[in-house]
């Protein structure tokens, strides 16, 4: 033990500022590893931030680092640019908890607009959505097309460039391919593509898609939702027809959901990520929905309608006059999809 006081007592000096030099740079690059690493909306400091969970658990989800820092990534990528004359939308799949009935069900992006897909590869790819807001060239619909895709992500090619699409393949082969597929939908979804976009496009053969790893769970969700009207032989929401009045509509929904979003990334809360059905609003999209124009209007009728008053009123106009009557106490229809 004797050679160790004696090379502490002669090299003391040497050894302390080994140790100081060795943990000046391991804070160095932990700080700077921190600093590439951290998702946005954390604290600019890991100790700050360990100071924030340990304060304030509960606006912290477990789950944050892990689902909320590609989606993050996203949305700085679209503030920064959507400073220019041309706004970037992110891809967007009608999630029903966001919406109420009387709206759009939309089945596409919104139309003539610059999206950003999703990142699997590492990138975020980019498009410009055509005339009905799918992923293909303008004017892909006024001249015939060898093919018309339809299906999921694997069709629309959601997190893939154009080179590495499944129609920008067929399309380096020297076809003409009209896209209609979305990511995350499912073959209700699909059907009513078909039923509502689908004769749009010239051509003589279809190719649907079907993913089997998810398509059967989207089926038991879309069966639940008003997809499932597309069963009925006439039904339509006339989206073509109605397309300047949708597109709108979900230009604003849009807007809204990136305002909120940047106000989540800076409280450092997590984006939201679709759960059990009526578990994926927090308190920002519930406002939201809560707030729709056709639930600040006046409810029309204030006292309900007797079975007799209502015998002989069509279906239709039957089915608004009795739901309009289930107002709050403010006297705000509750059943907004009927007004």
């Amino acid at each position: 033990m004797n050679w160790i006081k004696t090379i502490l007592s002669r090299y003391a000096i040497t050894v302390l500022i080994t140790l100081l030099i060795l943990f000046v740079l391991e804070g160095v690059s932990s700080v700077t590893y921190y600093q590439l690493k951290k998702p946005n909306g954390y604290a600019f400091s890991s100790a700050v931030e360990a100071i924030r969970r340990v304060l304030f658990p509960s606006n912290v989800s477990s789950h944050n680092e892990y689902v909320s820092h590609n989606e993050y990534d996203k949305l700085v990528i679209i503030n920064k640019e959507s400073d220019g004359e041309e706004r970037l939308y992110p891809n967007y799949k009608y999630e029903p908890q966001f919406h109420h009935p009387s709206e759009f069900y939309y089945l596409a992006n919104i139309a003539n607009s610059r999206i950003i897909g999703c990142n699997e590869a590492g990138y975020f790819p980019y498009w410009k959505s055509d005339e009905f807001g799918y992923r293909n060239p303008a004017a892909t619909h006024k001249s015939h097309s060898d093919i018309l895709l339809i299906g999921d992500s694997f069709a629309e090619g959601d997190c893939e460039n154009e080179t590495g699409s499944l129609a920008g393949q067929l399309r380096t082969l020297g076809l003409k391919v009209a896209n209609l597929g979305k990511g995350g939908s499912g073959p209700l979804h699909q059907l009513a593509t078909l039923i509502e976009y689908a004769p749009e496009y010239r051509t003589h053969q279809i190719v649907w898609i079907v993913f089997t790893g998810n398509d059967l769970n989207n089926l038991r969700e879309e069966k639940t939702s008003r997809l499932s009207a597309y069963l009925e032989d006439s039904y339509s929401q006339n989206l073509v027809k109605k397309s300047e009045e949708a597109n709108t509509s979900i230009e604003r929904f849009l807007e809204t959901q990136i305002e909120n979003s940047n106000v989540r990334m800076k409280r450092g809360l997590p984006l939201i990520r679709t759960k059990n059905y009526g578990e994926s609003l927090d308190l920002l999209d519930a406002k939201n929905k809560e707030a729709s124009p056709c639930c600040l209007k006046p409810c029309p009728i204030r006292k309900n309608l007797s079975r007799s008053r209502t015998k002989k009123l069509p279906t239709s106009t039957k089915a608004v006059a009795i739901l309009s009557c289930y107002c709050t106490a403010t006297q705000r229809p509750l059943f907004c999809g009927a007004m």
